[in-house]
Order: structure tokens, then C-alpha cells, then sequence
């Protein structure tokens, strides 16, 4: 069965990533997201928001201004959101769960912890090198 995971996260981590990556502009980033009307518990949203400015506010100022979907198809599932394949190819349950499980380590390389996959209460945490946190759309 496929399974894409869904990131355990919290606003501990919104706090942690804003102190991180929006030091010298905190404010201003707490401001956008506050400003979008993002509920207090879209917090995947938010992080989904602010991995992709990768620190530029005037780049966040734009992306929350984006349908929510769209930021977490684009900050979590990364290599997802640029496959390109013509309707009706298969796709296989290997591909899919190597695409899944990068996409997912990427993530938490960027988030700079291991978090849990919400979506499968058996998830087991998969090790990731925390030395080099990613910050683009990419998950590069």
C-alpha cells in the first residue's frame, strides 16, 4: 500500500526555524504569517511557508499568500512535486517508496531533528545527518 509520511511537527519547531533562519528578521516573519491568517495549528503550513523563503521575507511575504496545499506539496514531498509523468504510467511501489522516504529525510534535515511520521503510528525513525540543514524548495 502507498504511503507517503506526514511530518510530526509543532510550533516549537516554528519558534526553532525563526530563530534559525529569520534572526535578523523575526519579526517581520511572524508578521506574514500572522498577516496570512494561518490558524494557530497550521503549523506544517507555516514551516512549509518559511522552508520555502529560505530566510527572505520578502519571499515569504508572497508564499502565504499561496493555497496551503500547495506550500506543503512543495516544501515536504519536493521530489513529488517534480515528477513528471505521461497520464496513465505506472508507477511503481519501489519508486514510490525511495521518492517518499528522500522526500521525507530532506525534510528532516531541514527541520534539523527527526520527527515522526503522523500518518503511521508504527514509523520508525530513519537516521539523518543533521550537519547539513537544507533550506531550499528543492530539499537539497
Amino acid at each position: 500500500m502507498q504511503h507517503q509520511p506526514v511530518p510530526e511537527v509543532d510550533a516549537a519547531d516554528v519558534d526553532r526555524v525563526l530563530a534559525r533562519d529569520y534572526a535578523a528578521d523575526r519579526t517581520a516573519a511572524e508578521a506574514a504569517l500572522a498577516g496570512a491568517g494561518f490558524k494557530s495549528d497550521q503549523v506544517r503550513v507555516k514551516l512549509a511557508a518559511l522552508k520555502l523563503a529560505g530566510g527572505d521575507i520578502e519571499r515569504l511575504a508572497e508564499l502565504v499568500g499561496w493555497d496551503p496545499r500547495d506550500l506543503m506539496l512543495s516544501a515536504e514531498y519536493a521530489a513529488w512535486a517534480r515528477q513528471r509523468l505521461p497520464k496513465g504510467t505506472p508507477f511503481s511501489q519501489e519508486r514510490f517508496d525511495r521518492i517518499s522516504r528522500e522526500d521525507f529525510a530532506a525534510y528532516r534535515r531541514w527541520l534539523g531533528r527527526n520527527c515522526s511520521d503522523r500518518s503511521n503510528p508504527d514509523s520508525e525513525h530513519v537516521p539523518v545527518e543533521f550537519g547539513e540543514a537544507d533550506s531550499g524548495a528543492d530539499g537539497r
